[in-house]
């Protein structure tokens, strides 16, 4: 199933788990949350997601209140390049909490996925301080033992993080960082 909610409807936050790949046959929960809830999507076995259905995604999260908060947890580098691309795709108020970074080996073509932090492997735009990743440019590859580096341009590929508005209670920052 690509998309499972797996909170009940007393729950603090409500998580949506998406997986696999998201097709044109993708289907959003038909249901309006609370506002006291977040809606934190966890992606991390995200792997595809059609054109169609970013448009479904996308349409989904303007149809709730605008008030709401969006979470996003474990994101995958492709993803991301879809919330790069698409200005507006993600709500202002939405938080990254986490999401992947790919490194690249050029001695043996290795790819690895390491996964960045909100507030411990990247930090937000703050001021006119642009987001900042805080992993190294350059890991030991686990195959060759050669150096593997960094597979982004840091600030295009953070660009996404620019526009998000960081909340203004600290208890709210402390929760989504927890």
């Amino acid at each position: 199933m690509p998309i499972q909610l797996i909170s009940p409807d007393t729950a603090e936050d409500y998580i949506i788990e998406m997986s696999g790949d998201l097709g044109d046959d993708v289907e959003f929960p038909n249901k309006k949350f609370r506002l006291s809830q977040r809606i934190i999507f966890n992606c991390e076995n995200l792997r595809h997601l059609s054109s169609f259905a970013m448009q479904k995604w996308s349409r989904w999260m303007k149809s709730q209140d605008t008030r709401q908060q969006f979470v996003f947890r474990m994101v995958p580098p492709r993803t991301i390049d879809i919330f790069n691309m698409i200005d507006g795709y993600l709500p202002d108020e939405s938080i990254i909490e986490s999401f992947y970074v790919p490194y690249e080996c050029e001695s043996c073509g290795h790819e690895e996925l390491l996964l960045a932090r909100r507030g411990r492997e990247f930090v937000e735009a703050l001021g006119h301080n642009a987001p900042k990743l805080l992993l190294p440019q350059e890991i030991n590859c686990p195959k060759c033992k050669s150096g593997m580096k960094l597979g982004v341009w840091e600030a295009k590929f953070l660009r996404f993080l620019s526009h998000l508005q960081l909340p203004n209670n600290s208890d709210e920052i402390n929760k989504v960082s927890e």
